[in-house]
């Protein structure tokens, strides 16, 4: 084809890099015919949305409103942390009334992370409810000097957001160099940068499974008006740790990329229509790519599945 031709509006079609990449290797499966099918059943998809009004140019204030929140956890630098986050594409002062009687009660009833299970219970403590400047919040940092300490906060804007300090997952070298076989960060050389310390995969996979299980629950059951919403996810002051995957199948670890930032974020709009599994998977294969690693399967919802060297 004349490269004139190649570059026509009806010959293009935008993809995601992990799109590209599955498209480019499968031209039996993604032939011509099919992706123009797919680009006019998605162009069709934006033109209903427009006019009924749901999407809006307004991307660029929740993202601003999301970078602020992002920002104000990586300023604790003495901690690690998880971040995630919805955000209402419109972000507006007063959306819904977080002091409400249902949300309180659907805020104390949410499920604790399982990595604080032993330690701090299976549910949020209703004790740890308060009204706060923003809304309305679940917090717990009574052991944040060991490494423990989460918040959960309803906006009066809609916006919901998730945090957890995640410094016991961070492993030092010379603790997994006491395992049986012992793991050597150092002896990995497809990284620019050695590490010190690694980030147990399994452990940060769940725990950001359980907090998207939060986060889904509050924007499904308030419920939140926005139907459409700006995920943010983002790893704050790990610089300097890589992704450590053990598989006891193969007896072997994957060790990612070291951290060279001290935030490393991912963004997407999901709509309230979109499953669990979806946007967890999606979520879930862009962190783990962006420390250098690869799901190449993705969570169907039982075993949560490992990454690996491409």
């Amino acid at each position: 084809m004349p490269l004139e031709q190649r570059d026509l509006y009806e010959n293009l079609v935008l993809l995601c890099p992990n799109d590209h990449s599955t498209v480019d290797s499968n031209p039996q499966e993604w032939t011509v015919s099919r992706l123009r099918d797919v680009k006019a059943e998605h162009e069709l998809w934006v033109q209903k949305r427009l006019e009924q009004g749901a999407i809006r140019v307004s991307e660029v204030e929740a993202s601003a409103f999301a970078e602020g929140r992002l920002a104000a956890w990586q300023t604790i630098e003495q901690h690690a942390w998880l971040f995630l986050s919805l955000t209402p594409l419109e972000v507006r002062e007063e959306v819904v009334d977080p002091v409400a009687k249902p949300i309180q009660d659907l805020l104390n009833f949410l499920p604790m992370p399982r990595l604080y299970h032993d330690n701090l219970g299976t549910i949020l403590n209703n004790y740890n409810t308060e009204p706060s400047a923003r809304g309305l919040l679940n917090e717990n940092f009574r052991r944040l000097s060991e490494g423990m300490g989460f918040r959960v906060e309803v906006f009066r804007n809609g916006h919901v957001e998730s945090v957890s300090c995640i410094d016991k997952l961070l492993r030092s070298e010379e603790y997994l160099m006491q395992l049986r076989p012992p793991i050597s960060l150092s002896s990995s050389t497809h990284r620019l940068t050695e590490c010190k310390k690694a980030i147990e995969y399994k452990e940060l996979a769940e725990l950001l499974l359980d907090q998207m299980r939060q986060l889904n629950k509050l924007w499904t059951d308030i419920p939140l008006p926005a139907v459409d919403m700006l995920l943010t996810a983002g790893l704050l002051n790990c610089r300097g740790a890589c992704l450590l995957a053990f598989s006891y199948e193969e007896h072997r670890p994957f060790i990612g990329r070291c951290i060279e930032d001290r935030v490393l974020q991912y963004g997407t709009i999901v709509e309230r229509r979109g499953t669990l599994q979806e946007i967890y998977s999606a979520t879930l294969s862009r962190l783990v790519n962006t420390m250098g690693l690869h799901l190449f399967e993705l969570w169907e919802g039982g075993k949560i599945p490992m990454p690996r060297y491409l």
